[in-house]
């Protein structure tokens, strides 16, 4: 019993992690996006106040990636993406 309970943990925490929300909006470098059209560039910083600092680490960057999702973004070049600080990404959306 001792050697199953870290095996039910260990899969139980696995079905917790997160899958990526928007599949459909490509991570790629700005070389990439030359023909697409650029629509926006989205900022958004962590919350520095924030008591318990390792949950829910990459806020800012979901956010950038919802409001890229919500203009009808295709493609995202991170500018600036640290977990603690904040992200910004340029928008674009390409048409293939």
């Amino acid at each position: 019993m001792k050697k199953l309970l870290p095996i039910i943990v260990l899969i139980s925490l696995g079905a917790c992690v997160p899958q990526p929300r928007y599949p459909h909006i490509v991570v790629t470098e700005a070389q990439m996006v030359q023909d697409c059209q650029y629509l926006n560039t989205f900022a958004e910083n962590a919350d520095p106040g924030r008591l318990i600092p390792k949950y829910r680490i990459n806020d800012a960057e979901q956010e950038v990636l919802h409001r890229a999702d919500r203009i009808g973004g295709t493609h995202i070049v991170w500018v600036y993406d640290n977990q603690r600080m904040g992200s910004a990404a340029l928008i674009y959306r390409c048409d293939d």
